[in-house]
């Protein structure tokens, strides 16, 4: 979808409405915005690693509020209830540096190698954590997730990383949902 074509990108300023604020300033505010949600659709979505890179440094800087709603579709998505306890009960330092390495690793990293064959289909959860030490993962929710996920979430979480790395990349002009 072109940004022209966008509803939340194609808003202009109303002087009246906005006093002070230069139609700049809002593109700048609802390009923000359009990012963030972009984000969001991605997590259901095979994306490449530039376009998984881009997105995460143009959205660097939001806040814990915003990285808490990327986190809950992420548990959603992946299966990893066991990360629930960092929305709520447990805040960590650098919370918002934490989901998006989750966000990454997932997303470019694990569906890279099952991709090149370097997961196989029926790796165990045991063999998954052991990838994760040998391939020196950063990522702490994604290695806290896998570590206490049940059997069944892991069995989820493992056919969905299956999936999505049989699926074509998602291109920013794909509208399909």
């Amino acid at each position: 979808m072109p940004l022209n074509d966008d509803p939340v990108l194609g808003r202009l300023t109303d002087p009246k409405q906005y006093p002070g604020d230069s139609q700049e300033d809002l593109n700048a505010e609802l390009l923000l915005v359009h990012d963030q949600n972009l984000l969001l659709k991605y997590i259901r979505k095979h994306v490449g690693f530039y376009t998984i890179k881009d997105i995460l440094d143009n959205l660097r800087d939001c806040d814990d509020n915003y990285w808490e709603k990327v986190l809950r579709r992420i548990i959603q998505e992946y299966s990893l209830g066991a990360l629930e306890v960092y929305l709520s009960e447990v805040k960590i330092d650098h919370f918002s540096r934490h989901v998006q390495s989750l966000f990454f690793h997932i997303k470019t990293r694990c569906v890279e190698d099952i991709s090149e064959g370097v997961i196989k289909s029926e790796i165990s959860r045991e063999d998954f954590e052991k990838y994760l030490k040998e391939t020196q993962t950063d990522s702490i929710l994604l290695i806290w997730g896998v570590h206490y996920m049940t059997g069944e979430d892991y069995s989820k979480f493992s056919k969905r990383l299956f999936e999505e790395s049989k699926e074509p990349l998602f291109g920013d002009g794909d509208d399909t949902e």
